[in-house]
């Protein structure tokens, strides 16, 4: 679809749901969703969502739905076809580097990107895991299963499932991670 294309069904308020790729998502599914891409969360998804904080979103279609008022919600459309991607390749499973299953593997990197690192620690009950906490970088501990004890600094925090930590710049060495049953952490760095 061209952006003059889409601008016209937009303006005519079309149903945008047949311009629009849809990606049945199960557990453990992941998606790198690039900058200048349309995405929505369906109904009844729970995900952990990474961002950049670049502190801006557009909405460009809301489903034509209403608020409680009556009234559509602020659409900012002008906007975001400046922004949109409508390159042919950019609604291909390939683009968004998706994986099905990531759960069944043991460790892996989701993304090495310049700015973030997104990893996936998985754990059997009772192992441990270490790794570095550098000085100049934020970083986010989000427990997606299980439960687990986290160690930096002599400092000990409990995390169970769907609990985060956050580290911010400033501390720094060995982080010890320490299972209590299996675990599946989400790790930004």
């Amino acid at each position: 679809m061209t952006k003059s294309q889409f601008e016209k069904a937009i303006t005519n308020k079309e149903d945008l749901s047949p311009y629009l790729r849809f990606y049945p998502v199960k557990r453990g599914d992941f998606f790198f969703v690039p900058a200048g891409s349309i995405h929505a969360i369906g109904k009844g998804v729970t995900l952990a969502e990474v961002q950049q904080s670049s502190g801006i979103t557009y909405r460009v279609w809301d489903w034509n739905r209403l608020e409680k008022n009556g009234q559509p919600r602020q659409l900012d459309v002008a906007k975001a076809l400046d922004v949109l991607n409508f390159e042919e390749n950019s609604n291909r499973s390939e683009f968004f580097r998706y994986m099905a299953n990531s759960f069944q593997k043991t460790n892996l990197d989701f993304i090495i990107h310049p700015d973030f690192h997104v990893s996936l620690i998985k754990l059997n009950s009772d192992e441990k895991f270490n790794f570095e906490i550098l000085e100049n970088k934020n970083y986010a501990v989000l427990n997606l299963s299980g439960e687990c004890d986290l160690s930096l600094n002599h400092q000990k925090t409990y995390l169970q499932k769907y609990h985060s930590l956050l580290i911010n710049p400033g501390l720094q060495g060995p982080m010890e991670i320490h299972a209590m049953k299996e675990t599946i952490l989400l790790v930004v760095r």
